[in-house]
């Protein structure tokens, strides 16, 4: 079985990279400006099912930004959500997605070179068969 990480990373990248207003990141520059995203980590498990192979995939994304309160990083992850989840990325022809689903967000704060900021760390639920 071949693997769909790189493909759905660039799927995810242009989906929201075409719609969220802020730029997104793979690789965060020194200085950032503004709110921003990052394509984070990933998890995937097993999800074969007789003569099928599949998997779980489990992007995470990155809200970051750097206003007091949690209200603009709020109103990304919304439109992230939206964006996400309104249509299946395209993975053909090696791979097919069954569906997405958001699967968990947690807002933290965190401090950077004395900078507060705000952060929510999102996760999706991908369902991917390997295409026969």
């Amino acid at each position: 079985m071949s693997l769909p990480f790189k493909k759905l990373s660039e799927e995810i990248y242009s989906a929201l990279n075409a719609s969220i207003g802020v730029p997104v990141y793979d690789a965060v520059p020194n200085d950032p400006v503004g709110d921003y995203v990052v394509i984070g980590e990933y998890e995937a498990d097993n999800d074969s099912a007789k003569n099928l192979e599949g998997m779980l995939v489990f992007p995470r994304i990155e809200v970051w930004s750097k206003y007091k309160g949690f209200g603009p990083a709020n109103d990304i992850a919304s439109l992230i959500h939206t964006q996400l989840t309104s249509a299946l990325p395209d993975l053909t022809p090696d791979f097919q997605v069954m569906s997405v689903e958001w699967s968990d967000l947690s807002p933290q704060r965190r401090e950077f070179e004395g900078i507060e900021l705000r952060v929510l760390l999102m996760r999706f639920r991908y369902q991917i068969f390997e295409q026969q």
